[in-house]
């Protein structure tokens, strides 16, 4: 017997849907190359630098790349306080995911806390992000063949925005022509 799924949209889903969990700890007297081993023994880009109890900062591969191997520094003698990222950014858990990409981009991370009742539960990545973006896209294309199916049976010209299909620009004024998205200069040649 087939069980039945609710179909979810992936544009809603909640960051807690998405994030990664358990949160990998570290203390900010630990070298960066006992931080970089946690990260290698649990497959993950960041530890949450926790002192007393209270997360204080974090380390992603990105600090450790650009604050200690880019300078020659000796990663046995750099401790994770040195390096870490403070405050640590947070989300949420029940943001969208669409919500948490823009706050991730207004501040140019990559990665942040995922918060329930005032506590880090998890970590959100860029990548767990786009795990789920090839949904969001199909969803988004077919909302837009079924908006072009209707306006194109009112015989009115509408414009999209998009990439061409033809170069491959961005372009606010395409055009559906024998099913492709064509920029008005692609248009013109």
């Amino acid at each position: 017997m087939a069980v039945e799924t609710k179909s979810t949209n992936p544009a809603n889903l909640t960051v807690r849907q998405v994030m990664n969990s358990p949160v990998i700890t570290g203390n900010p007297n630990e070298t960066v190359r006992e931080i970089a081993k946690k990260m290698t023994a649990n497959e993950v880009g960041s530890i949450v630098i926790v002192e007393d109890g209270k997360p204080v900062g974090m380390v992603t591969d990105g600090d450790i790349i650009d604050r200690v191997v880019s300078k020659g520094l000796n990663p046995d003698e750099v401790k994770a306080k040195d390096i870490m990222s403070t405050p640590i950014l947070t989300v949420d858990s029940e943001a969208t995911i669409v919500d948490a990409a823009k706050y991730m981009r207004k501040n140019r991370v990559k990665r942040v806390g995922v918060t329930y009742k005032g506590r880090i539960e998890g970590i959100l990545s860029i990548w767990d992000i786009i795990s789920v973006t090839p949904e969001i896209v199909e969803i988004f294309s077919e909302k837009l063949n079924i908006q072009s199916s209707m306006l194109q049976s009112q015989k009115e010209s509408v414009y999209f925005a998009g990439y061409c299909d033809v170069c491959s620009r961005w372009s606010d004024l395409l055009i559906e022509t024998d099913g492709k998205y064509i920029c008005e200069e692609c248009r013109s040649d």
